[in-house]
């Protein structure tokens, strides 16, 4: 007997990033607009993209009292991630001035 495959990406979130996880959650949520409808997508991966650089840097954190193996490739790999991570904030952020003042100028127009 095969079983399925569960693909709901939340269900394999760690209990310990569920209080981040809920915390992005609500910032799509409220933050993104109905008329740009792909920014709740972009503002979930931003939330899927954060832990993996939040795990690298308590790895590099914890190398004062214990040398990290392949320090300086998990430095440039946890740079690298955090710089590509804002460059999607900076679109989300671009991307949500434009759709807010759509929001306000029909708000304005009623």
């Amino acid at each position: 007997m095969q079983t399925a495959i569960d693909r709901n990406p939340y269900r394999h979130i760690p209990p310990a990033t569920k209080q981040r996880t809920d915390a992005w959650t609500a910032s799509a949520r409220n933050l993104v607009s109905k008329s740009v409808p792909f920014l709740n997508l972009a503002v979930e991966r931003l939330m899927f993209a954060e832990r993996p650089i939040l795990q690298m840097e308590a790895r590099l954190a914890y190398r004062e009292t214990a040398p990290v193996q392949n320090e300086p490739l998990l430095l440039m790999e946890c740079s690298s991630l955090a710089m590509l991570w804002i460059c999607g904030l900076n679109e989300v952020t671009r991307l949500m001035n434009p759709s807010e003042s759509e929001v306000g100028n029909a708000h304005r127009t009623a």
